[in-house]
C-alpha cells in the first residue's frame, strides 16, 4: 500500500508531522492486512513530488521517490482465484453503442470475451454483445480490468443494479445471508459488541449487517485463541458472524481475495476490516 501524505506544504514540509502520520497510520493499516506500507509526502495543488523534479529545500529530509516513481515500483497484483468469472457491477445504464443494456465494473476473477454467457443474480443467463476497456473496444478482458459490457437477454425485472455480480453459469456466484469473518477493529469510538449494526462494504456492493456472534479472539499472528471476547476494542481481532440484511455475493478470501474482503462503517467512520472465512447461509 502506498499512502500519499498530501498538503505537506501547509505545514512547511515538517518532517515531524510526516513522521507522526506514518507512526499512527502504519499499525492500523497493518492490522487491516497490508503487509507492506510506504508513505510519500507531496502537495497535489502545487504539483510538488508528484513526478520527478525539483523539490523544495524543506523536503531534503525525504529520501524516497516521487509519487509516480513509487507507484512504478509496485509489481502487478496477483489475480489468481479458485472461482470462475466474476464481474462486479458498479453501474447499469442504457448504451446504444454497446447494444442496449450495459454494465460497468471491475472483472475481479476469470476472463470475459465477446459472446460469453453470464449468469445474473436472478438466475437468468445473458450474453456479452460488446466490450469496452480503457476507452476502446476489445474482444477479451482479464481479471483486474475495468470494463463496460453490453448485454443481450436482460429481462426488464432482472433486478440488475450496482453491487450485482455477474458470474460463470458453470461456477455461479453464491448469495450469502450469514458469513464468518476474520475481523480487525480499527479505531471505533466504542468497542464493537454483539448485536451492533453496520454498513458493510464488499467489492462494489453494500448492505446493512449485524454482528450476531463473537466466536473467538485472534492473537497478533491471526491465530484463533481459546477465549471468546465479550467485545472488540480498537486494535483487537476476532472471528465473528455477520448477519446480512439482504443476500450479497461474496467469496471466501482464500478463493478470491478481492471478493472476500470487507469493511464495516457507521456514521461516516470505518470501524473494522476483515476477510470472509466461511459462508454459513
Amino acid at each position: 500500500l502506498l499512502v500519499a501524505v498530501n498538503q505537506m506544504d501547509g505545514v512547511g514540509w515538517a518532517q515531524e508531522r510526516y513522521a507522526q502520520i506514518e507512526r499512527e497510520l502504519t499499525p492500523i493499516l497493518r492490522g487491516a492486512g497490508y503487509r507492506g506500507v510506504r508513505f510519500v509526502p507531496l502537495s497535489a495543488l502545487a504539483g510538488v513530488n508528484l513526478v520527478p523534479g525539483e523539490r523544495p529545500a524543506a523536503l531534503e529530509w525525504y529520501g524516497g521517490g516521487a509519487l509516480v516513481e513509487e507507484l512504478d515500483r509496485f509489481e502487478p497484483a496477483s489475480r489468481q482465484s479458485l472461482v470462475g468469472t466474476r464481474l462486479c457491477v458498479a453501474d447499469v445504464f442504457s448504451s446504444p453503442a454497446l447494444g442496449g443494456v450495459a454494465v460497468s465494473g471491475t472483472l475481479q476473477a476469470g476472463s470475459l470475451r465477446l459472446g460469453q454467457k453470464l449468469l445474473l443474480p436472478s438466475q437468468e443467463v445473458v450474453s456479452v454483445k460488446a466490450l469496452h476497456s480503457r476507452g476502446a473496444a476489445v474482444t477479451e478482458v482479464t481479471a483486474g480490468d475495468h470494463v463496460e459490457a453490453g448485454l443481450v437477454g436482460v429481462p426488464e425485472a432482472s433486478g440488475l443494479d450496482a453491487g450485482s455480480v455477474l458470474s460463470d453459469p458453470h461456477q455461479p456466484a453464491r448469495l450469502a445471508r450469514r458469513i464468518e469473518v476474520m475481523l480487525h477493529a480499527l479505531q471505533p469510538p466504542a468497542p464493537l459488541t454483539r448485536g451492533q449494526p453496520f454498513e458493510m462494504y464488499v467489492h462494489s456492493g453494500s448492505c446493512r449487517a449485524t454482528l450476531r456472534k463473537i466466536i473467538c479472539g485472534l492473537d497478533k499472528h491471526n491465530q484463533r485463541t481459546d477465549g471468546r471476547p465479550r467485545f472488540l476494542p480498537a486494535g483487537s481481532g476476532a472471528v465473528i458472524q455477520l448477519e446480512l440484511e439482504r443476500p450479497m455475493s461474496v467469496e471466501l478470501h482464500a478463493q478470491c481475495r478481492s471478493m472476500g474482503r470487507l469493511v464495516l462503517r457507521e456514521a461516516g467512520q470505518t470501524l473494522a476490516a476483515g476477510a470472509v472465512t466461511a459462508i454459513l447461509l
